[in-house]
């Protein structure tokens, strides 16, 4: 399971209450194998400083802006673990929103993502996905699958692969 104990070493650059953070507010966190966890922790340093973080204006309480950085970082990060870092070496921005997004045709939407390298969510979407690790809805790894996804500017969802024995085999 995850890193409980915060005696346990931490990776350079992950600060110790980071874990405080993904305990209370990132479910898969809590059910992830520890080697795992320590895997993905060894990540989020290096994305919390390659991100620009944004947040639109804020009516009301606004969330702790690191727990949401770390957070965030964390599902990105997951996604990348067994892969490599140049999957998200051109995505750039994250975007908090207030509430949900409307598009130019009034649709309303939790968040999206823009093959130019940003992501746009709304914290609450954000936060109900973290926090829910078993309704299979979460917002931020969706979008970051997406940006996956435009890595090569395509579209299609089918993964990026280093050599040409990896494609054949998918």
């Amino acid at each position: 399971m995850a890193i409980f104990s915060h005696m346990a070493p931490v990776p350079p650059g992950f600060k110790p209450k980071w874990r405080d953070f993904l305990e209370e507010h990132v479910a898969l966190y809590r059910r992830m194998p520890e080697e795992l966890t320590l895997r993905v922790e060894e990540l989020v340093p290096w994305f919390i400083k390659k991100v620009t973080w944004k947040w639109e204006p804020w009516v009301g309480p606004k969330p702790d802006e690191e727990m949401a950085k770390v957070c965030v970082s964390f599902l990105a990060c997951l996604l990348i673990v067994n892969r490599s870092k140049k999957d998200l070496e051109h995505f750039h921005t994250f975007v908090f929103h207030p509430a949900s997004l409307k598009d130019d045709d009034g649709e309303t939407w939790a968040g999206w993502a823009n093959s130019r390298g940003y992501i746009e969510q709304s914290w609450p979407s954000t936060l109900r996905g973290m926090q829910d690790g078993e309704d299979n809805h979460c917002t931020t790894i969706h979008e970051f699958v997406h940006m996956i996804d435009y890595r090569e500017r395509s579209f299609e969802s089918v993964p990026h692969f280093d050599s040409s024995s990896a494609i054949r085999e998918y």
